[in-house]
C-alpha cells in the first residue's frame, strides 16, 4: 500500500531537499545510523526490563514524512517492520483530528494498523522543523503482558481478538511535548504487570525524545534541506544496490512451505504456511497462495506477514546498506490472499503471531529467498537457510514469588539458537538469530535472582541442528526447578513440537523440533541435598512426560524438573555430500552424536588415538547404496 502524504493546511511537509556533497553525505549517513542506535540504547537503558535487556526484543527506526523507511535498527528486525504502516495510518486518519503537531508521540498496539500482535507496542513521533514535517522516528517493543485471558497475553484458547489483549488504535501518549497521564494510565491498566510495562513505555518515550533531539541538532549544524536530501540519497543508493543485485538473478519463481500444528487446545490439525517469490526484472512479488485458511489462534495479519518477509530480505540482500530497507521495498510487492493464516481478517485471534506465523514466515522466506539467490552467481554466497526459532515454544512462568509478590516471565534462553547452514560453510552453534543481530541469551544468575527458579543446566544440545552438506547450528537446552516457592504455574503456547519447522534446502534435513519435558516426582531435591547437581535427565529418577503444544495453568511442584529445548538451524545441501572427516570432527567435539553421524550422514566411525575417525571406504559404499535407493524411489 502506498499512501500519499496529506496535502492539508494543518500538516505542512518539508519540501526543500538539497543533495549533500559526497563527504557530507557519508558523515550524515553514519550520523543518522548513530542516532538510530542511540535511540535503541536509550530505550534499553531506560527500560531495564529483561525483554529489552536480554532479548532486545525491540527496534527503532527513521522514516520519511510519508512513512518510507530510511533505517531499521540492528535489533529484532520483524518487530518494527510494520511501523511504516502505522505511520501511514496516522497520516490517513489523524491529520484533521486530533492533528499531527510538534512534540506529539502516537502509540498503538493494533495488528491491523502496524504491529505484529497486541503485545508489540509501536510509538511514532513526528519531527518538525519550523512547523514543517521533516521525518518520523518510531520504536516497537514487546510487552510482557497487555491483558487477555492468559498471563503474558499469548492466548492459545482465544476464539477471537475479544479474548485477547485490548487493541488500541493510534492515540497521543505525548502531546505538544507533554506526557498525557490519562493515556499512560489507560495503557498500564490493561496489564497484570503495570510496573514493568511502565519501565518499557518510559524507555520507549525517552528513545523517541533522544532521536528527535539528535536529528534537530544535525539540522542546526548542516541545515534541514541537506539532512532531508541525505535521507533521500540513502534510499536512492539502497534502491540502486538492490536492483543491481536482482540483475544477477534470472527471472523465475521459487517456493517454500512449512507446517504449523495445533491451532487451538484440543485440535490435532496441521496447517500450511506457504510462500512464493516471483522475480520479474527488477521487481519481486510475494504471495501466500497455498496457505491454509485462517483458524484458531495461530494467525497473523497481512501486515505482520509482510514485516516478517522484510526481516528476511534485509540480511539477505541489504546487508551492507545499514538496514536501509526502504530502497528495496520500492521494488517489492506483497500480494496476500485474504483470510489465510498469514493474512487474517478481523476479528480472528492473532496474539500468537510473533512466536508462530511471524517467526515461521521468516524461516520460509529465508529458504525461498535462498533458493532464488542460489540461481544468481555471486548472490549464492549470501544464502543462509532457516535459523533457530523458526517457531518459538512460549512457556509463561507465573505465580507468587519468594517475596510474596506476583510475577510472570518467559525464559528467553531460546535466543541462544543456532544459525542455519550457509551455501559455503556450516551454520553457527548458538549463534542467535539472523533476524535479531543483537539478541542474546539471558544471564542465568539474573533469572535466578529475579524469579523463583533454580537452573540445573543450560548447555548446547547435540544433534539439534539440521544435517546437510553444511550443517545447521545447534541450539541449547535448559532444566529448572522451582526455588523457595510452593509451585510454578506454566501456560504453554508452542509449535514445532511434533512437526519440525526449521527445514533445510537442496536435500538438507530439518533441525530437531522444540520440546518441553516434565520429570514429575523426581529425586532432584535429594540429589541437591547430597551435594550432587544432575547434568542430564538420565541422572534423574522420576516420571518423565512430554508436554503438549497447548496447556493452561499447568502446575510444577518443587520436585518436578522442567526441561526445555528448542530447534536449531536447518542444513544446506545433501548430508551425503558432507566430508566424512568433518562429520568425525563434529562427533569428537560433541556437536553431533555417533548415532547421528551414521543415521544422517552415512558415516562409519572407528576408534582412533583418543578420538573417532571416519572409515572412508565403508562410508562411500554406504552412501552409494543410499543414493541408489533414493534414485529408485517412485
Amino acid at each position: 500500500m502506498t499512501v500519499e502524504t496529506p496535502t492539508k493546511a494543518n500538516l505542512s511537509v518539508f519540501s526543500d531537499h538539497q543533495e549533500p556533497d559526497p563527504v557530507t553525505f557519508e558523515v550524515l549517513r553514519h550520523r543518522l545510523w548513530a542516532i538510530n542506535e542511540e535511540h535503541g540504547t536509550t530505550l534499553l537503558k531506560m527500560s531495564g526490563s529483561p525483554v529489552a535487556v536480554y532479548a532486545q526484543d525491540f527496534n527503532p527506526g527513521i522514516l520519511t514524512p510519508d512513512g518510507e523507511w530510511v533505517y531499521f535498527g540492528p535489533y529484532v528486525q520483524f518487530i518494527n517492520a510494520g511501523a511504516d504502516a502505522a505511520v501511514k495510518w496516522i497520516l490517513e486518519h489523524r491529520v484533521d483530528n486530533p492533528g499531527i503537531k510538534p512534540g506529539d508521540i502516537f502509540i498503538t498496539n493494533d495488528p491491523w494498523v502496524g504491529t505484529i500482535h497486541q503485545q508489540d507496542v509501536v510509538l511514532a513521533a513526528p519531527i518538525f522543523v519550523e512547523d514543517e514535517l521533516l521525518c518520523w522516528v518510531t520504536n516497537t517493543l514487546h510487552m510482557y503482558d497487555m491483558g487477555g485471558i492468559t498471563p503474558g497475553s499469548y492466548c492459545p484458547a482465544a476464539k477471537d481478538v475479544y479474548d485477547e489483549a485490548t487493541m488500541l488504535p493510534p492515540l497521543k501518549i505525548q502531546e505538544g511535548g507533554e506526557l498525557r497521564d490519562d493515556v499512560m494510565e489507560a495503557w498500564l491498566r490493561q496489564s497484570r504487570m503495570p510496573n514493568l510495562m511502565a519501565l518499557d513505555l518510559n524507555g520507549m518515550i525517552a528513545g523517541c525524545r533522544v532521536a528527535q533531539r539528535r536529528i534537530l541538532e544535525a539540522c542546526e549544524r548542516y541545515g534541514a534541506p541537506v539532512l532531508s536530501g541525505a535521507m533521500r540519497k540513502i534510499l536512492a543508493n539502497a534502491e540502486t544496490v538492490f536492483v543491481d543485485r536482482l540483475q544477477q538473478i534470472p527471472d523465475g519463481e521459487w517456493r517454500d512451505r512449512s507446517f504449523i500444528e495445533v491451532a487451538a487446545p484440543g485440535d490435532r490439525g496441521v496447517y500450511y504456511n506457504s510462500l512464493t517469490v516471483r522475480k520479474e526484472g527488477s521487481e519481486l512479488h510475494f504471495s501466500n497462495a497455498g496457505s491454509s485458511p485462517q483458524t484458531g489462534s495461530i494467525n497473523c495479519t497481512a501486515n505482520a506477514w509482510k514485516g516478517s518477509i522484510v526481516a528476511a530480505i534485509n540480511p539477505a540482500l541489504m546487508y551492507d546498506q545499514l538496514f536501509a530497507i526502504g530502497g528495496a521495498l520500492r521494488h517489492c510487492h506483497f500480494e496476500p490472499e485474504e483470510a489465510r493464516i498469514n493474512s487474517a481478517v478481523h476479528p480472528v485471534a492473532v496474539s500468537n503471531t510473533s512466536p508462530c506465523l511471524a517467526l515461521n514466515t521468516i524461516a520460509v522466506a529465508n529458504n525461498t529467498i535462498g533458493r532464488m539467490l542460489a540461481a544468481g552467481g555471486e548472490a549464492k554466497e549470501r544464502v543462509v537457510v532457516s535459523t533457530s526459532m523458526s517457531t518459538y515454544a512460549v512457556d509463561i512462568y507465573s505465580g507468587i514469588n519468594q517475596w510474596k509478590e506476583p510475577y510472570g516471565f518467559s525464559p528467553l534462553d531460546s535466543f541462544l539458537g543456532g544459525i542455519g547452514g550457509f551455501s559455503f560453510k556450516d551454520g553457527i552453534d548458538n549463534g542467535g538469530t539472523a533476524w535479531g543481530p543483537k539478541g542474546m541469551g539471558p544471564n542465568v544468575e539474573h533469572n535466578e535472582q529475579s524469579y523463583p527458579i533454580l537452573y540445573l543446566w543450560r548447555r548446547e544440545l547435540a544433534d539439534s541442528g539440521g544435517a546437510g552438506h553444511y550443517r545447521g547450528g545447534n541450539a541449547s537446552s535448559l532444566a529448572v526447578i522451582p526455588h523457595r516457592v510452593d509451585a510454578v504455574t506454566h501456560d504453554i503456547t508452542a509449535w514445532g513440537m511434533a512437526v519440525p519447522t526449521s527445514t533445510g534446502i537442496f536435500g538438507a534435513m530439518p533441525a530437531a523440533p522444540n520440546r518441553i519435558t516434565r520429570v514429575g516426582g523426581s529425586n532432584v531435591l535429594d540429589l541437591l541435598a547430597g551435594g550432587h547437581i544432575p547434568r542430564s535427565v538420565e541422572e534423574i529418577e522420576g516420571e518423565p512426560s512430554l508436554i503438549e503444544q497447548r496447556h493452561e495453568h499447568l502446575r510444577q511442584e518443587p520436585d518436578d524438573v522442567w526441561i526445555n529445548w528448542w530447534c536449531g538451524g536447518a542444513g544446506y545441501g545433501d548430508p551425503l555430500d558432507r566430508d566424512p572427516e568433518m562429520v568425525a570432527a563434529d562427533v569428537n567435539k560433541g556437536v553431533i552424536t555417533a548415532e547421528q553421524a551414521f543415521a544422517s550422514y552415512g558415516v562409519f566411525l572407528s576408534d582412533g588415538d583418543g578420538a573417532v575417525v571416519a572409515e572412508i571406504a565403508a562410508t562411500e559404499a554406504e552412501r552409494a547404496e543410499r543414493r541408489r535407493a533414493i534414485v529408485g524411489r517412485s
